[in-house]
């Protein structure tokens, strides 16, 4: 069991003591009884501000729970794994596999079930279904287990703690014997998402960590506690209060003061310096305790600052800090606190000698592609097979921890950022740069990122990057051909390391620039005799094939910020796509019965709708695949056409029973009564830019508007079609509706008068199924049944407006 558990990657958390014995009683009784009354809420959330204490309370906690703590976890912005969503379900599922081996035995089942678990790379939600939901559906247990989360906030970005929030809640939900301790900084998101969540929310009272924080000063300033003191202990006893004060609730303040006292020589003068005004401010400490650390070395640092000061300098001036940083691994050094890392960063706080800037970026990014360029090499795992699978190699994960070092972990996962963030042009780092992509360290950086399990999060940033890498170069070129062969192989590479050198290298066009590079270097290559291409297809029109579906894709739209499709298909499902490599994203949407007939996204991207012939719409959350809510229920015959309003909060759809029908995203109830005129079925709908309007076309060869408020018809119908109206849409102003008929004309009509702007443009001589209006509104382009260029393909005309 642990052989196969190991996939899952354990990262212990660390930096964090508990409590002292006698502090922070109340919130730790809270927790007690929370976690032992089996009726109570399922996630407990902690929040108050940076440096309060909240990440020793939850060290406390899983020291207390013991056995129970079925899994802890400590999220690090400036700590690789820690902060990663996916590391973040894996550890807390290996934890609680071994707390709890009974859940552990469901866990290895459910990953050897999955043929792919190792090889293909996994979205969030795919992660839990294989890790959590599944495992936990086919287990009770007769205790409670906590999984404990620690500093939320640093875990990933917004979207991506959204997902979390979510997840953690379907979780819990699902199993009564499961329940999570989180805690953050109070930010926004946490608190909207965690709202609808069955959550105990705790905020932390600064007031009340005062006598805490007295007790950590009064528990240190002792003899035995190596605080060397040379005069009156009475005194320094007296000075308790003043400096509980000066810490204003905060106990990193108070840690951080007692470190800074600490190293002190003459602690009376030291104390002084802390009570001085202004001196609460928790920056201000952060800049005297750098001081402090630099002030016996202030003479060598000054001489050697341009070129480099040496390591024993180094190490003696971050033995100074402690409290504040700690030195890891391979010589890593971590914040212990988030505060001191903002600080650092912040130029309008920290000394110039101290500050970190954007342009720290170069540097790192110099180093690390000069680690790439060094330590990058071919079968760098010693993968012993050629034909076996990532997930076959069950301890790739040993291997790569053996083989691979950290800096290289690094370097080959985030040099892409570092470019990205510094600022420069590429060209001030072209010749190292060339050293990675113009040799075969380039196929040996894309091996490394398939044994660490993350390609297709390394081929978005390093497309992003080629995207904006501005003027055209030799290395620019090369680049683009290194993306092209990353998305056409991301397959076959995510799953086998070898197969980027067996079977994707095989096939880069004959003429292309990485078969003349890397074919010689590869002699024993596979080699392929026929349909062999010339070059990669140029990126001016070229077409990317979505493949998955099992019957006819009836409606399809980009999200707004371009990065995935939405497709709608008569096989009943709903499914989304990766723009930039073509994949599916997660599971296909399932729940409709019949059809799906029209799919739109919403204008942030995070839901998409759908309508079906089974008379219903269904929303969907992106991130998760999850339907939002029950299905929207009402109409009594297919749904053909559905939108979203302007500010997401609604949605409007048109069906064949002849009505028009809003509905509030939130409640998923109907808005209103129905919008009822047509006396034929309504083909498309659509909102006008500001949301107050809607307009509907119908089969009864007309075009009405509707006010959203009222649910009124704003003045007559638009006549003047004499087919069918199937496609209908504002322009961006608001000010015109146009519309396409199956009398194979498209007429544009003034909202205001209710008049046609131009007589029908009647340049289709076959039905026009769909139309749209140019983003500057000057141009409508319309769809048509035209046979006019071949037998199945459809002609577009560009119609101006003007």
């Amino acid at each position: 069991m642990k052989q196969t558990l190991a996939l899952l990657d354990s990262v212990s958390s660390k930096f964090t003591e508990p409590c002292l014995e006698g502090t922070c009683k109340d919130i730790l009784e809270s927790l007690d009884t929370w976690a032992m009354n089996p009726d109570a809420k399922k996630i407990f959330w902690l929040y108050g501000v940076a440096g309060a204490g909240k990440s020793t309370i939850a060290a406390s906690f899983s020291k207390a729970l013991g056995k129970y703590c079925g899994g802890y976890r400590t999220c690090r912005r400036d700590d690789l794994k820690p902060q990663n969503p996916l590391q973040l379900v894996k550890n807390l599922c290996y934890q609680l596999s071994l707390a709890y081996p009974g859940f552990g035995r469901q866990v290895v089942k459910a990953i050897r079930a999955d043929t792919q678990f190792s090889s293909r790379e996994k979205s969030f939600t795919e992660l839990v279904e294989i890790l959590f939901t599944t495992p936990l559906s086919k287990v009770t247990s007769n205790h409670s287990y906590i999984l404990i989360v620690d500093a939320l906030d640093e875990c990933g970005d917004v979207a991506e703690r959204d997902v979390i929030l979510q997840q953690l809640g379907v979780i819990v939900e699902s199993c009564s014997w499961l329940k999570v301790f989180l805690t953050s900084r109070p930010i926004v998101v946490v608190d909207k998402i965690l709202k609808q969540q069955n959550i105990v929310k705790h905020s932390f009272n600064l007031d009340k960590t005062s006598l805490d924080i007295s007790h950590f000063f009064k528990f240190h300033f002792q003899p035995e506690k190596e605080f060397e003191f040379e005069g009156d202990w009475d005194t320094l006893m007296e000075a308790v209060p003043k400096l509980t004060d000066q810490a204003g609730g905060l106990f990193i303040w108070a840690q951080t003061a007692y470190h800074y006292l600490k190293r002190t020589i003459n602690k009376a003068s030291g104390i002084q310096e802390l009570l001085k005004a202004g001196s609460s401010n928790l920056y201000e400490l952060y800049t005297k305790v750098l001081n402090q650390s630099i002030a016996h070395d202030a003479g060598q640092i000054n001489d050697n600052i341009e070129d480099g000061l040496s390591k024993s300098t180094i190490k003696r001036m971050l033995s100074r800090l402690k409290g504040l940083i700690y030195v890891g691994q391979s010589n890593k050094i971590y914040t212990i606190h988030p505060s001191f890392r903002e600080y650092l960063a912040d130029s309008s706080a920290c000394p110039e000698i101290f500050h970190i800037d954007k342009q720290e970026h170069g540097l790192v990014l110099e180093k690390t592609l000069n680690v790439l360029v060094q330590q990058l090499r071919f079968n760098i795992c010693n993968i012993s097979s050629s034909f076996q699978c990532k997930s076959e190699i069950l301890d790739l994960s040993q291997r790569a921890s053996t083989y691979i070092s950290e800096e290289l972990q690094y370097s080959a996962q985030y040099w892409i950022l570092h470019i990205t963030e510094c600022q420069v042009s590429y060209k001030d780092h072209e010749n190292t740069l060339s050293l990675l992509i113009d040799s075969k360290q380039a196929l040996h950086w894309m091996e490394v990122i398939s044994v660490l399990g993350c390609v297709r999060k390394v081929m978005l940033d390093f497309a992003r990057l080629v995207q904006n890498m501005g003027t055209k170069s030799t290395l620019t070129e090369h680049m683009d051909e290194i993306l092209r062969f990353i998305q056409k192989f991301i397959t076959p590479i995510s799953q086998s390391v070898c197969h980027i050198y067996i079977s994707g290298l095989a096939f880069v066009p004959e003429r292309s620039w990485m078969a003349k590079q890397f074919w010689p270097r590869f002699p024993n290559r596979m080699l392929v005799q026929n349909a062999m291409k010339a070059n990669w297809k140029s990126r001016q029109g070229h077409t990317m094939i979505l493949k998955n579906h099992q019957d006819s894709v009836t409606s399809v739209a980009f999200s707004p910020d371009g990065k995935y499709v939405v497709s709608g298909s008569e096989d009943k499902t709903v499914r989304i796509w990766e723009v930039e490599t073509g994949q599916q994203k997660g599971p296909s949407l399932e729940g409709h019965d019949n059809y799906v007939t029209s799919v739109a996204f919403s204008p942030d991207g995070k839901y998409v709708v759908s309508g079906s012939d089974d008379n219903t719409m269904r929303i969907w959350e992106v991130e998760t695949g999850q339907q939002k809510g029950t299905s929207l229920e009402g109409h009594n015959n297919s749904v053909n056409s559905v939108s979203f309003s302007p500010d997401g909060k609604h949605v409007v759809s048109g069906s064949w029973d002849k009505t028009v029908r809003l509905w509030e995203v939130e409640t998923g109830q109907q808005k209103g009564l129905s919008l009822e005129g047509h006396d034929g079925s309504v083909y498309s709908v659509a909102f006008s830019p500001n949301g107050k309007y809607v307009v509907s076309g119908s089969d009864d060869n007309t075009v009405r508007v509707w006010k959203v408020e009222t649910g009124q018809q704003t003045g007559t119908s638009l006549e003047g079609h004499n087919n069918f109206v199937k496609s209908v849409a504002f322009s961006p102003d608001g000010k015109y509706v146009v519309s396409g008929s199956w009398d194979s004309t498209v007429r544009i009509w003034d909202i205001k008068t209710g008049q046609e702007k131009n007589l029908g443009h009647e340049g289709h001589f076959r039905p026009v199924d769909s139309i749209a209006f140019s983003p500057n509104g000057k141009y409508v382009v319309s769809g048509s049944w035209d046979y006019t260029v071949s037998k199945r393909v459809q002609v577009l005309r560009v119609i101006p407006t003007l």
